[in-house]
């Protein structure tokens, strides 16, 4: 993956014009921040509007000021005619602690895919966000479901960068099996675009007050939070309990959660599975990308997202900086440290550093003799996710620029 950055045409939050000085370290950018798209009970706030913008929310009390409370619930439903803000209300529960809510419309308005898009794209240009939720999708009509979670996919994948789409299974409330099969329905829908910055669960659960089913993204958001802040992103979201959850939507077995990511060549969903003794937890750590390659974990694929973005962003300012062989080893120096720190947190495999990580730059590595006449600066960063030695590779390509006068 190549990444151009220049003072014309760069990433948001990379400003190359104001730089002064070359970053003395890398830090990792963080990746526990949430978006969540969908319809409030109020879109205003101190007399303002704040329809389609993105706002930081730390907690529920601050989510209700900004936004309202919950949908009002009708005694003996099966589910609840909109889902954000139990969806929040269990992302808080379950370990997340900030995420930016975008309000698409309020409880009077009929749920729509045009205004769920309109959301997506409020956040492109917006704060930086690593996890992208939009429980609501799930209330549309299955077609409009399915090329909805393919925008999120596309979204992540072209235009938040270091963004991750965990996505919800339509009618997920629903057994496998017949023709309505709510699994098969979703693999053939979802396409085969950017399936690697995606994860799917199934099936829903039951909430502890009512008792009705709403789908499961809000929570696994805030799974992912908590371990990214209290481990690191590199380890698996599997094997981990849900929190202020009733049960499933329905009975649920090893047999049937395992077959949903055993088949080569399907799409994988992660089951979701209850047990007297375990309670309800996830069960499961897979992207959608169903032939097995770097995109097939979620904490590989995360991983790599964090390293790669923290790279571009720190490194930004190198493409000011004289092409020659001082600048090529304050790169190789600072990109070493970086790495060689998440290696003893343990993000790296290998039992060396030569095992885990190596980084290559400089002519007759990276460049020849017409990149340093036209000023073009290439970077290769390479590092084991999965096991020793075996390598992902991260390209960075930077234009020279000049500072302005």
């Amino acid at each position: 993956m190549c990444l151009f950055i220049n003072s014309s045409n760069h990433s948001p939050g990379v400003y190359l014009s104001e730089i002064e000085e070359v970053p003395h370290r890398i830090v990792e950018r963080p990746t526990y921040v949430a978006a969540f798209v969908g319809y409030t009970q109020k879109s205003e706030y101190g007399g303002t509007s704040h329809l389609n913008r993105p706002l930081p929310v730390s907690s529920l009390a601050q989510f209700r000021e900004l936004f309202g409370g919950p949908p009002q619930y009708v005694v003996g439903s099966l589910m609840d005619s909109y889902m954000l803000y139990y969806s929040v209300d269990q992302f808080f529960y379950n370990g997340g602690f900030e995420c930016y809510v975008v309000s698409v419309g309020g409880y009077e308005d009929a749920i729509d895919k045009g205004r769920l898009s309109m959301g997506l794209e409020a956040l492109v240009g917006g704060p930086q966000v690593s996890i992208l939720v939009v429980p609501e999708a799930v209330l549309l009509p299955a077609e409009d479901c399915f090329a909805l979670q393919r925008e999120m996919l596309a979204l992540c994948g072209c235009k938040l960068n270091g963004c991750f789409a965990v996505l919800d299974i339509h009618s997920g409330y629903k057994e496998r099996g017949g023709s309505d099969d709510p699994i098969v329905a979703f693999r053939r829908g979802i396409g085969d675009m950017h399936l690697g910055f995606g994860a799917a669960y199934y099936p829903w659960v039951k909430r502890v007050d009512t008792g009705s089913l709403m789908p499961v993204s809000g929570i696994v958001a805030g799974i992912y939070c908590k371990i990214d802040s209290t481990v690191g992103v590199w380890k698996a979201p599997a094997n981990v309990p849900f929190v202020h959850i009733a049960g499933l939507a329905f009975k649920t077995d090893l047999a049937l959660i395992n077959a949903l990511n055993a088949a080569p060549g399907v799409k994988p969903v992660n089951g979701i599975l209850y047990s007297q003794s375990e309670g309800v937890r996830i069960w499961g750590s897979r992207t959608l990308e169903s032939s097995r390659n770097e995109f097939t974990f979620i904490n590989v694929v995360r991983t790599r997202f964090m390293i790669e973005d923290s790279l571009r962003v720190y490194l930004s300012p190198f493409a000011y900086e004289k092409n020659g062989p001082e600048t090529w080893a304050k790169i190789k120096s600072v990109v070493n440290d970086f790495l060689g720190e998440l290696k003893k947190k343990g993000a790296l495999q290998g039992s060396s550093n030569l095992e885990a990580f190596g980084v290559e730059v400089g002519l007759g590595e990276t460049m020849c003799e017409n990149d340093l006449q036209q000023g073009n600066l290439h970077i290769r960063v390479n590092i084991a996710l999965s096991r020793p030695g075996d390598f992902h590779h991260i390209y960075l390509s930077f234009k020279k620029r000049e500072l302005p006068a």
